[in-house]
């Protein structure tokens, strides 16, 4: 996360020195850009119908292809949905669950997700093609698919979350620009399956993903 946060830095140095241009008036926007998801996981965890104490997850940061589409409401407002290209995220046991290894191996399993979001933004001003955004709306992420680890026939739920976003985009031209985004999703998965090494009884874990996803890309309006 820290060698991602020194290329975004300057990636925005570089950009004090490139010429701006003003934005173009064409009403729709594309972009496509790289990102770093971080997850902020919490988690209450039941084993054979009984929550276990301590007990917890963590899932691994991962990098995500993005592209969006955007549409000008005014000149203010833009309404804006993002898709990600499906990633593969690890669950990890952690708290007293990590005790159990052996004969646990500690990774619990692997799910594809792919996010869908959808925000409006407000940009309060644009100065000499600088323009700061921020904004709000609704994410679905979908699990898609899943691959046992310690836990067998996982399966993890697709839902909706909240959306922040905020960020800044620089005209070069008046049809391509650049720009750097943080969207923050509250979002909550149930996952489930079966523990064979312990006799194979139920497991359920109610988990907080909350991911904070940075990213830098081009966009291009037309």
């Amino acid at each position: 996360m820290w060698q991602y946060g020194r290329s975004c830095a300057l990636v925005a140095f570089l950009l004090a020195f490139v010429p701006i241009a003003h934005a173009g008036t064409a009403p729709w926007s594309a972009r496509v850009g790289y990102g770093r998801v971080a997850f902020d996981t919490a988690s209450v965890i039941s084993l054979g119908g009984v929550t276990v104490p301590g007990a917890s997850v963590d899932v691994d940061d991962a990098d995500v292809l993005l592209g969006d589409l955007g549409r000008d409401l005014s000149r203010r407002f833009t309404a804006r949905v993002t898709f990600g290209v499906p990633l593969t995220v690890s669950v990890d046991a952690t708290g007293t669950l990590a005790g159990l290894s052996p004969p646990l191996s500690g990774r619990l399993g692997e799910v594809d997700i792919a996010p869908l979001l959808g925000t409006v933004l407000f940009a309060p001003f644009d100065a000499h093609g600088w323009k700061p955004y921020f904004g709000a709306g609704l994410g679905y992420v979908m699990a898609l698919e899943a691959s046992d680890g310690d836990v067998s026939s996982i399966e993890a739920s697709s839902g909706w979350g909240f959306t922040l976003q905020a960020g800044c985009e620089v005209a070069l031209t008046p049809h391509w620009s650049v720009y750097v985004d943080a969207r923050k999703v509250h979002f909550a998965t149930e996952v489930s399956g079966f523990v064979p090494a312990l006799g194979g009884p139920p497991v359920k874990a109610d988990v907080t993903l909350d991911p904070l996803v940075v990213s830098a890309g081009v966009g291009y309006r037309f």
